[in-house]
């Protein structure tokens, strides 16, 4: 069974999200989106604009992320 090395984009933003205890409401006001964006995205959705939203409210490099 192989293991994955890496996380996926929505495990990169659910662990800086609990890391900086920041809610997806909290997340959302801060990155200047609606909340339904951030569930969107932590589903899977990619939406290139929406990370590079996201990134900085989590000190995460939004090129990386959306990489």
């Amino acid at each position: 069974m192989a293991i994955p090395l890496e996380d996926n984009f929505t495990d990169v933003i659910g662990k800086a999200q609990r890391g900086l205890r920041i809610s997806d409401s909290e997340l959302a006001q801060q990155a200047g989106l609606v909340p339904a964006q951030i569930r969107e995205v932590r589903e899977g959705k990619i939406d290139n604009e929406a990370l590079k939203k996201i990134a900085p409210v989590l000190r995460l490099d939004a090129n990386a992320l959306v990489e």
